[in-house]
């Protein structure tokens, strides 16, 4: 049996689910938080959750000078910051805002490298 790779397209569109759910009802944001904290590890990222995973991955992809979509480093830095700015006090908002402000800080340092 193969392994199964995430793909681009596939990886936004869960960010955007949960994103959804998150903001739903309380049923939905449970859903949304058992998903999201979730266990994922990765060599680049061990004893990680799902959404630190998919928040790394999907900024990664999103700048890929080979991807199909090739975002500027000020493009993929107001996404981020918009996710990092996520409302609310829900469980799923609170790691939003971990997820990304994590990766805001990584987008920062990688502007002063030359």
């Amino acid at each position: 049996m193969g392994t199964n790779t995430l793909q681009t397209g596939d990886a936004i569109h869960l960010l955007y689910a949960l994103l959804g759910l998150a903001s739903g009802t309380p049923r939905r944001q449970a859903l949304a938080y058992v998903v999201a904290a979730a266990p994922s590890d990765s060599p680049e990222r061990p004893n990680s959750t799902v959404l630190a995973q998919l928040a790394y991955f999907v900024l990664m992809a999103l700048v890929d000078p080979r991807g199909t979509i090739q975002w500027r480093h000020d493009q993929a830095t107001a996404f981020a910051k918009d996710a990092a700015n996520a409302r609310g006090e829900t469980p799923v908002a609170l790691l939003l805002r971990r997820a990304f402000g994590q990766e805001m800080k990584f987008l920062e340092a990688s502007k002063r490298i030359p």
